[in-house]
This record gives C-alpha cells, structure tokens and sequence, in this order.
C-alpha cells in the first residue's frame, strides 16, 4: 500500500518542527533565514529539517549568495495528499453512526 517514499516523506514531516516548516512553505516559498526568524528556530535546525524533507522529495531548495530559498514540490505534496485520500476513501463510519 504504502511505497518507501510515502514512508520518507511521512517520515521527514512527522516531528512539530519539521511540521510547522511544511505549513509555513504551503503558504509561500521562504528563505531559510525567513522560516527561522518566523518560527523561531536556529538556522541549523531549519536546515536539518528542510534537508530531510528534500530527500524525502517534498521540498525543493535553491542557494543563493548569503541564503537558501525553499518550496514545497507540488507533484510530491499531491501524491501524499492522494495517499491520504486513498486511505480514508477505504474508511467506512462505525455501526452506531
């Protein structure tokens, strides 16, 4: 059911940091000093956490001169929407419902 990379980018979103850096950059594109100024994280943090969800496929990054910029991979993010679609289209409500 699951594939291995379901499991990776599960995986790289299931901690309240790694989370809350996937919500922020479904929002817009940020800059890696922006999520930490935002978040309120270290920069070492942030990029610990955006370099497992880049090689679970779901963030993109691109370095500039004194930054990196990070967005989400919609064709990745869409595939873990489907998975979770998927999965609660075989859900059925209990009897006493």
């Amino acid at each position: 059911m699951a594939s291995e990379n379901t499991m990776r980018m599960i995986s790289s979103i299931s901690d309240f940091d790694s989370l809350r850096i996937f919500e922020t950059l479904a929002e817009c594109d940020r800059s890696d000093k922006k999520l930490a100024e935002m978040l309120g994280l270290d920069l070492e943090t942030v990029h610990q956490k955006t370099e497992a969800m880049e090689q679970a496929g779901l963030v993109i990054s691109c370095d500039e001169d004194d930054y990196i910029d990070y967005m989400l991979d919609a064709k990745q993010v869409a595939i873990l929407t489907g998975y979770f679609q998927l999965i609660l289209g075989k859900c059925s409500p209990p009897k006493c419902c």
